[in-house]
């Protein structure tokens, strides 16, 4: 069960403060009252002493007392008389009342020991609990208001902030950036899948989001580890033609209710306007996300989610920190479905996602913000003359790794991994490195380190040989042999010719 802020605020600080405040307090006015007592005890016996405060003084003294002129000759005996008896007993100190600054630390420890308290509470019961900032900052803000309340402090006109140190920052708990498809995506990725019309970017997303919630084994090579749950806007199809498709590629298989979708005639009805940033279209999402808590949210596409203003990076950034937000409460990887800017009329004018994918993706139409607010490029490219397609995957920021695939279309309107070696060895020996890499790896079943091992020269790096071994596993290029790998037949004869 969830701990209530009020439940959080009752548990005990762990610095003991306001019981040591108490125990303090105590003692301190006891001893005042005992060393008053004291010196009032000390100063009679003193008075009643069976010498006098005169006989104190020496001769010398007294006579150099009376012959100075000018001076009262009955000074001394005054003095003495006067003179404060001493105290074996050291004074207490007075109490000295905390200051504004000393109570603050008070209350921001205190806070911080309950905020931390109640990470362990939600942990214990739930491992895998998500907190998102917005309850964290909620939960904070409850324990300040009940500290401040306890010890009568006005609330500030400007609430303290905390500095997050490197330590705090380290020290906080994050939920594990786990593979939804491995070496594809990640929870919380925000992911641009970049196409030109008619090029597939619809049938594309519509095959993650069936493979992934059947589940398949993998998807186009990339495993899946687990069954997911989506949720996929149609913002642009038609709800006739998505019924169509999702039945051809489904074959009546059983997703259970782990795939959510919604096109834009339920939109229209709804009276809920296509736009990313419109408060009922938000509140549309959150609540649909509150219901269904997806793993995978995909939106197609962009131009409906901005009113087609792709050239406001005002309207493109309030749209991220939405997205972002969505995946900071739902622990949810985002696909948004993009363009890039037409060619001309001689089919020039855009670079090809296959020969130059860092262009590809700088020609997305409007404002360049919406790719640098993504971490993950995806692009997919369609040859007209062999109707063959290209796609490029990766996890960019995250990982640094992407890679090419050619992809047909068969008859249930599934994107399959073209099995021909002939096309498919040069998309991974695409650099000096790979292609010597490729001539080193044993032409006898290997082991995946005695392959690691084999290329160090060419791939020095674990994470690069990973990376490239994944995808000739994708391409077909090494194949399982028994508890080994080996080069698909062909390959390591020599008989598939290196090309661009």
């Amino acid at each position: 069960m969830h701990k209530s802020p009020q439940e959080i605020i009752a548990l005990p600080l762990l610095d003991g403060s306001e019981g040591s405040r108490r125990d303090e307090a105590a003692p301190a006015a006891l001893g005042s009252e005992a060393s008053t007592q004291m010196a009032i005890t000390e100063s009679d016996s003193s008075s009643c002493n069976g010498e006098s405060s005169i006989e104190a003084l020496g001769e010398g003294e007294l006579n150099a007392a009376i012959e100075q002129p000018g001076r009262n000759r009955s000074a001394p005996l005054t003095e003495a008389l006067s003179a404060e008896p001493q105290s074996s007993i050291d004074p207490v100190p007075p109490i000295v009342e905390p200051t504004p600054r000393d109570i603050h630390q008070q209350i921001e420890m205190a806070v911080a020991a309950k905020i931390k308290k109640w990470h362990e509470v939600m942990h214990k019961e739930n491992p895998h609990a998500f907190i998102s900032v917005e309850k964290e900052i909620m939960m904070r803000q409850s324990l300040l208001e009940a500290e401040r309340a306890e010890r009568g402090v006005t609330r500030p006109s400007v609430a303290p902030t905390p500095v997050q140190t490197l330590r705090v920052f380290l020290d906080r708990s994050f939920p594990p950036k786990e593979d939804l498809i491995t070496g594809l995506l990640h929870r919380r990725d925000m992911v641009a899948l970049l196409g030109r019309r008619r090029h597939g970017k619809t049938t594309f997303m519509s095959n993650l989001a069936v493979s992934v919630t059947l589940p398949h084994s993998h998807f186009l090579g990339y495993p899946t580890p687990n069954p997911l749950r989506v949720l996929i806007l149609y913002l642009e199809d038609d709800a006739g033609e998505v019924q169509i498709r999702l039945k051809r590629m489904s074959k009546g298989e059983h997703h259970g209710e782990r795939l959510a979708l919604y096109a834009r005639e339920d939109f229209l009805r709804a009276k809920v306007p296509i736009k990313g940033t419109n408060p009922q279209f938000q509140k549309f999402m959150n609540d649909i996300c509150a219901a269904h808590r997806p793993d995978v949210i995909i939106l197609d596409n962009l131009a409906h989610l901005v009113g087609a203003d792709y050239n406001n990076p005002k309207l493109i950034h309030e749209l991220a920190c939405f997205l972002f937000q969505l995946t900071a409460d739902f622990n949810a990887a985002i696909i948004i479905a993009a363009h890039p800017r037409k060619r001309d009329k001689q089919g020039k004018g855009t670079p090809s996602l296959r020969d130059d994918p860092e262009g590809f993706f700088e020609e997305a139409m409007g404002s360049s913000h919406f790719v640098n607010s993504c971490g993950s490029l995806w692009g997919i490219e369609r040859d007209q003359s062999n109707d063959r397609t290209v796609f490029l995957g990766g996890t960019q920021r995250f990982t640094g790794q992407q890679s090419l695939m050619t992809l047909e279309k068969d008859d249930d309107d599934w994107l399959r991994v073209l099995d021909n070696l002939e096309v498919n060895l040069p998309l991974a020996l695409n650099t000096p490195g790979r292609e010597k890499a490729w001539g080193l790896l044993p032409d006898n079943p290997f082991s995946y380190t005695e392959g690691e091992r084999a290329v160090k020269s060419a791939l020095k790096s674990s994470s690069s040989f990973h990376g490239w071994f994944q995808q000739c596993q994708r391409l077909g290029l090494i194949v399982r042999d028994g508890d080994h790998y080996r080069k698909a037949a062909g390959t390591q004869l020599g008989i598939v010719e290196v090309s661009s």
